[in-house]
Formats: structure tokens, sequence, C-alpha cells
């Protein structure tokens, strides 16, 4: 149990799970500051269009995240809605999950401005 517990908290705080963070928020605040009267959920949607012209998504997944975006979805929210569409986390146990939710927003905090 030890070995997966090490490989799971490695894998959380791995490359694909902050730099997804860490990329989306640097462009949210560059679509914000562009955008200054734009609402949230535009921006969500700006953020997401911009991130799928260099990566691409199948086209029924990309829409299924595109429905999924509210403008009351915490920033949190909205990386991890990432992370279910683009990777195997939904498929994955309910403590791996939480360890992820967890770095996602130690990792946002770096950003202010971003309401989590």
């Amino acid at each position: 149990m030890g070995l997966f517990n090490f490989l799971q908290n490695k894998f959380a705080k791995g490359p694909a799970i902050v730099g997804t963070a860490n990329t989306l928020a640097r462009h949210f605040i560059k679509v914000q500051k562009e955008n200054p009267r734009m609402g949230k959920q535009e921006i969500y949607l700006e953020t997401l269009r911009q991130r799928y012209n260099l990566l691409p998504l199948n086209s029924v997944a990309r829409s299924e995240l595109e429905k999924q975006i509210n403008d009351k979805l915490g920033f949190k929210g909205f990386v991890m809605n990432i992370l279910y569409a683009e990777t195997e986390l939904a498929s994955t146990d309910s403590e791996f999950i939480w360890k992820v939710s967890e770095i996602i927003e130690k990792e946002l905090k770096k950003y202010p401005g971003i309401s989590l």
C-alpha cells in the first residue's frame, strides 16, 4: 500500500496535474486582462478555446466540457473538469481525486485574482 500511495502522490504533484493548473491560470488571467468586460463563464470558455486550439480534444468530449462550464464554477472546479475530460482521473479512487484537488488548490493560491 505504501508504494501505491507514493506513486499516486508523485503523479498528483507531477507536471500533468500542476502544469495543467498553471497553464489554465495563466490563460485565464491573460483573457481576463485583455477582455475586462467579459463575465467569468465567457472567460472560462475562451480559455478552453485557446487550450484546445493548441491541444486537441475529441469534439464530443470538448462539447460536453463546454456544457459543464458556468459562472458559478470556481476555478478549481474548472481545472478539475478539464482534468476529468483529458485524463483518467474520474476512474481513480476518491482519495486520489481529493489529493489532486488539494494540490490544485495549493497551486492556484499563487495566482491572486483567481477565486477558487
